[in-house]
């Protein structure tokens, strides 16, 4: 079963203004991912990353409704000092703290793919790591591959 990694950028998606069309575009796709994901094709991965990023959301009705997203997570990965001392090394090769975590975490978790809607984040992330496992990409594109 194919395991999915979400990152924050991702889940504020539907939050964001949707009279853009890419915008729009990537929402429509991560609620096709969530769809995949309520019907058991896929397994939801998320992290503490997730949450402690969540936990800044100056925005508090859409911190609430991420929080109810992250608790539908089948997996919640924790940071150890291995996801760290890796987060460190993404983050000397450009990646800025949270992404070089997110990254690091999804990597630890065993992830399929990991989904982001940072243009800068999924350049960088595909330059600095050499994991062939884990594919990185933004959601619609993940729709397109997959057949969503």
């Amino acid at each position: 079963m194919k395991r999915i990694y979400l990152n924050n950028s991702t889940l504020n998606r539907p939050f964001d203004d949707q009279g853009q069309a890419r915008i729009k575009l990537e929402t429509e796709a991560l609620f096709q991912i969530l769809s995949d994901i309520d019907l058991r094709n896929s397994k939801l991965i998320l992290s503490e990353v997730t949450d402690l990023e969540n936990s800044k959301n100056p925005h508090y009705s859409v911190k609430i409704r991420i929080d109810e997203l992250i608790s539908k997570a089948d997996r919640k990965i924790k940071v150890s000092a291995t996801t760290k001392k890796q987060a460190k090394t993404f983050e000397n090769a450009g990646l800025n703290g949270m992404d070089a975590l997110h990254l690091a975490a999804a990597i630890q978790g065993k992830v399929h793919f990991l989904i982001t809607c940072d243009d800068s984040f999924l350049k960088k992330a595909k330059k600095v790591t050499s994991d062939k496992t884990i594919k990185i990409m933004n959601p619609i594109e993940y729709v397109l591959t997959e057949g969503l």
